[in-house]
């Protein structure tokens, strides 16, 4: 979360909206807690496989990280059991309020599109 620190170019309210959005989104019970960051028709995006709508992001997401807990963000484990960090870039797309400002509310219904479109595992060890 270093990068979304507060400066000049970051809203103050990015970090604490990006952090409840990691945390619904790398929880693969929650639901609308999760989908309600999402306009009714927003778009989670990863890797070019768009889902739009509310089913189909958590269809999309239970694809990838399941609920039987099999699969844990942001690790990836090899089948030798070792794990390493993986790191990923995504583009939001946020609504803003009637100030111009980006709407950051958690779960506001404010993010149009979440555009996963690179994953880069390294050699990293894990961290958690």
């Amino acid at each position: 979360m270093v990068d979304y620190s507060p400066s000049c170019n970051v809203d103050p309210d990015f970090g604490p909206w990006y952090y409840e959005l990691l945390r619904n989104n790398e929880d693969p019970t929650t639901t609308s807690s999760y989908t309600d960051f999402f306009a009714r028709n927003g778009s989670l995006i990863v890797l070019g496989n768009e889902a739009t709508g509310a089913s189909a992001i958590l269809q999309s997401r239970a694809a990838m990280l399941p609920a039987d807990g099999s699969i844990q963000w942001n690790t990836v484990t090899t089948a030798d059991g070792h794990c390493s960090t993986t790191y990923f870039q995504t583009l939001f797309t946020v609504a803003k309020a009637v100030n111009h400002r980006a709407n950051l509310t958690p779960q506001g219904r404010s993010l149009l599109v979440y555009d996963g479109f690179s994953i880069e595992p390294s050699e990293d060890p894990c961290t958690y």
